[in-house]
């Protein structure tokens, strides 16, 4: 079984954001079933936004539930996969969470290919910018 680490919101944060607002979570990920696949995330985004959405004010995205890991945008790979939608080593940016592995199925992701010439290289992704 595949293990995975994910950042969680432990409590709202006040003011500005401590350690103590978050926990590392190990977990266990399912086998992968037909028509799903799992993304490895090389870089994920800390946005202003991201601010709001700890919090639990009404917007334009629900608020991030407490023990629920982190929403953020990253950037990755497609690790394994059992559909043929996605291929393994297929690059792609979606919205996510913060942890490294994410199990996906098609039917409830956003695909946003990356070019052919795209290599996860730091130049290209030092930082994650997204406006609202």
């Amino acid at each position: 079984m595949t293990k995975n680490r994910k950042f969680t919101l432990v409590s709202r944060p006040v003011g500005e954001p401590k350690e103590s607002d978050f926990a590392l979570v190990e977990e266990d990920l399912p086998e992968l079933s037909d028509g799903s696949f799992l993304v490895r995330n090389h870089y994920i985004s800390l946005d202003p936004a991201q601010r709001g959405w700890m919090s639990d004010a009404e917007s334009y995205m629900p608020p991030i539930a407490l023990g629920a890991a982190v929403t953020a945008s990253s950037v990755g790979r497609v690790a394994e996969s059992k559909t043929r939608i996605f291929q393994s080593d297929n690059g792609l940016s979606v919205l996510a969470r913060w942890r490294n592995i994410r199990w996906w199925k098609p039917a409830v992701s956003h695909r946003q290919s990356m070019p052919r010439w795209f290599r996860l290289r730091p130049i290209f992704c030092r930082y994650s910018v997204r406006s609202g």
